[in-house]
């Protein structure tokens, strides 16, 4: 296939994939977004496999943001759209947007991806590659750069959480969604049943493995006033970050269903 620098594709969103109030579960489009970025690296040349074949490698999500413009809902057809960045010192950068049926942009994102070393599970820090030949845009999705994102003081503990075999991916580990099906969870359902999230900010630190345990703390002392909640994820054997993220919500609009 001849690598692209615009890479799309369509969902027709279906039951499985939406909350209690038919909209799209954030933990799902962060999924589809990490799907598409998938599908975009093997077009162009950087796949998993090619990765892991040619330099024992893979690629690693740091940071992503997404503006939700509007709610994707349940049966909507919604176009994905990524493109990635010229490549940094490194950093490797990808932005995209979500479509809705009508056409118009209703998701806007961008997200920060750095290459592992998977036998020593480290930073790699030297250009292993150049993307191949494709028009890549040079326009961004988001006007301002992903930074890292702080709780603040006085999280309080919420929960324990054990990770399980529904929670990892094909490397072994808590899959990057489930902190987003996480923090959701402390949430509540009755501050859902008001509010729907309007921005999504995420770092991730450090990996965690079945059998071991994470601590959720949440802070969500700016809701009364910016409507923000911060979460940070531990493992609670020895203490090390594995996530911060915050939640910035809205009212829910009145749906017709």
């Amino acid at each position: 296939m001849k690598p692209t620098g615009l890479f799309e594709r369509t969902y027709d969103i279906p039951n499985r994939d939406v909350d209690f109030m038919k909209r799209l579960k954030p933990g799902v489009m962060f999924g589809y977004i990490q799907d598409v970025a998938s599908l975009h690296s093997e077009n162009i040349g950087t796949g998993v496999a090619k990765l892991a074949n040619d330099f024992g490698v893979a690629w690693v999500l740091m940071r992503m943001r997404v503006d939700i413009l509007r709610q994707p809902m349940l049966y909507e057809d919604i176009k994905l759209t990524t493109w990635p960045q010229p490549v940094g010192k490194a950093l490797y950068e990808r932005d995209f947007t979500i479509a809705g049926a009508g056409g118009d942009i209703i998701v806007r994102g961008s997200s920060v991806w750095i290459i592992m070393n998977l036998e020593k599970r480290e930073l790699v820090k030297e250009h292993l590659f150049d993307y191949l030949d494709a028009d890549f845009p040079t326009e961004r999705a988001l006007a301002e750069k992903l930074g890292r994102v702080r709780m603040p003081d006085g999280g309080a503990r919420v929960f324990d959480r054990v990770v399980r075999y529904s929670d990892i991916d094909y490397n072994g580990h808590l899959n990057n969604t489930k902190y987003i099906d996480i923090f959701m969870d402390s949430i509540g359902l009755d501050v859902l049943r008001g509010y729907e999230p309007a921005s999504i900010e995420v770092n991730y630190s450090n990996e965690i493995h079945p059998g071991e345990t994470l601590t959720l703390y949440k802070n969500d002392g700016l809701f009364a006033s910016e409507k923000t909640i911060y979460a940070e994820a531990r493992n609670a054997d020895n203490g090390k970050n594995l996530f911060t993220g915050k939640i910035t919500l809205r009212r829910a609009a009145e749906r017709v269903d």
